[in-house]
């Protein structure tokens, strides 16, 4: 009669979620903390130090006789990178333009180079 095999029970979350895909999703969270605390601090100079994120994970447990299958996704949200403002003016018609309508142009034109030397005085 041969002894029954030894099992190693995980008695905590951290061990159980090191086992779930032979450690893949364990690796993959610790990449992904890695890449978004990065992007919190490429994000936060740019932002005054303000930016947040997000790594949310689910794990499916289901029973399937005797076995309990789990099935496990990662989504990780980063913060953007805040968009410059471009400010447009609207005109009768209803159209946008970059300048505003209400004000006078000046008259800029091209001066060209003088010709003539320049003296020290």
């Amino acid at each position: 009669m041969s002894a029954p095999p030894t099992t190693t029970a995980h008695r905590t979350f951290n061990t159980f979620l090191a086992d779930v895909e032979d450690g893949q999703i364990h690796n993959e969270l610790t990449d992904d903390l890695r890449d978004l605390v990065a992007t919190l601090q490429n994000v936060g100079m740019e932002t005054g130090g303000k930016a947040s994120g997000e790594i949310t994970v689910k794990l499916k447990l289901k029973l399937d006789g005797r076995s309990i299958d789990v099935v496990a996704d990662v989504a990780t949200k980063k913060p953007k990178m805040p968009r410059r403002r471009t400010t447009f003016f609207s005109t009768e018609d209803n159209r946008l333009t970059r300048n505003d309508p209400r004000q006078q142009a000046l008259p800029f034109k091209t001066v060209e180079p003088s010709q003539t030397e320049t003296k020290a005085v």
